[in-house]
C-alpha cells in the first residue's frame, strides 16, 4: 500500500505542475479488441487490436474525427502462483500520428514504432475490493523523424488498479479505478529534459456480456509531457475495450468424466 501512496502523490504532483506550463486540449476514443486463450494451465496469450481517434480544433466534441494510432499487440502470460503473474510481448507494431495541432503541421503522417515489453502483476482479493499492482518495463524502437532511420529509448511504467465486484451472481459486473505513470529514458529522448512522459488517471466498469465475452468501458483523462519539457497535452478519452476469451478451448469437447 506504501507504492500505492506514493504513485498517488507524485500523481497529483504531476496534475498540479502541468497546470503552471502550456497546455494542449484534446478529445479522443480509445478501441481495443482482445482475442485470448490458454496454452496451459499457467500459460495464456493476448492479442490486442487497437485503434484511437481524435478530434480537432474545428471539430473539438467530435472523437471520432481523426484516425490517430493503429496497434497489433502480442503478449504471453504465465501464471507464476495465484495472486502473481508475469507477462512478455515477443511481438508489438504502432503507427501513432500527433495529437492535435501537431499532426497538422507535420500532414498527419504516422511514427511507425516496434516494442518488446516485460511485465510483472501482482493481485490481491481484499475484503471489499481487489487490489493489484503492475510494474512494466518497455522497449521501443521508433521512426521519429519518419526517415526509416529507427531510434530506441526505454519506458517504465506503474499502474495502481483497484476493482470493486458488484454483481457476484450471474454476470459478472465491476468498477474499476486506476492511475498509471510513466517515466522514459534513452537515446531517444536523451537530449529532452522531460523524464516524466504521461499519467493515466481511469475510472469505468467491466461487464460479462455472454460467456466468455467481456466488455468495458470508461473514462480517461491522460496528462502527457511534451518533448521540451514546457508542454503537455491533456486528453478527455473514451476508453472501450471488448474481449474475448478462450476463443479456440471453449468449442473443444470435455473428456466424457468431465463432462458428467
Amino acid at each position: 500500500m506504501r507504492v500505492f501512496f506514493l504513485s498517488l502523490s507524485y500523481s497529483l504532483l504531476l496534475t498540479f505542475s502541468s497546470f503552471s506550463q502550456t497546455n494542449y486540449y484534446h478529445n479522443a476514443f480509445w478501441g481495443r479488441v482482445v482475442l485470448s486463450d490458454k496454452i496451459t494451465d499457467k500459460f495464456k496469450w493476448e492479442l490486442y487490436l487497437q485503434s484511437r481517434t481524435q478530434n480537432d480544433t474545428a471539430n473539438k466534441l467530435n472523437i471520432f474525427r481523426h484516425h490517430q494510432l493503429s496497434s497489433y499487440w502480442v503478449w504471453l502470460h504465465y501464471q507464476i502462483g495465484k495472486d502473481l503473474r508475469l507477462s512478455l510481448t515477443p511481438f508489438c507494431y504502432f503507427n501513432t500520428i500527433s495529437l492535435f495541432p501537431q499532426s497538422v503541421e507535420t500532414g498527419g503522417r504516422g511514427i511507425k514504432e516496434y516494442r518488446w515489453a516485460v511485465q510483472l502483476e501482482q493481485t490481491q482479493k481484499l475484503k471489499y475490493f481487489n487490489f493489484s499492482n503492475k510494474y512494466s518495463f518497455e522497449y521501443r524502437y521508433r521512426d521519429l523523424y519518419k526517415t526509416g532511420i529507427f531510434i530506441p529509448n526505454y519506458r517504465i511504467r506503474y499502474r495502481v488498479r483497484v476493482e470493486k465486484p458488484i454483481k457476484k451472481e450471474g454476470r459478472a459486473l465491476s468498477l474499476i479505478l486506476y492511475d498509471e505513470i510513466f517515466l522514459e529514458f534513452g537515446r531517444a529522448v536523451k537530449g529532452s529534459p522531460a523524464v516524466f512522459n504521461q499519467n493515466r488517471i481511469y475510472a469505468g466498469f467491466s461487464y460479462e456480456i455472454l460467456k466468455n465475452v467481456k466488455f468495458n468501458l470508461g473514462y480517461m483523462y491522460v496528462i502527457q509531457e511534451r518533448s521540451s519539457g514546457k508542454a503537455f497535452d491533456n486528453s478527455n478519452v473514451i476508453w472501450g475495450i471488448l474481449t474475448f476469451e478462450n476463443i479456440f478451448s471453449q468449442f473443444k469437447k470435455k473428456p466424457v468424466d468431465e463432462a458428467k
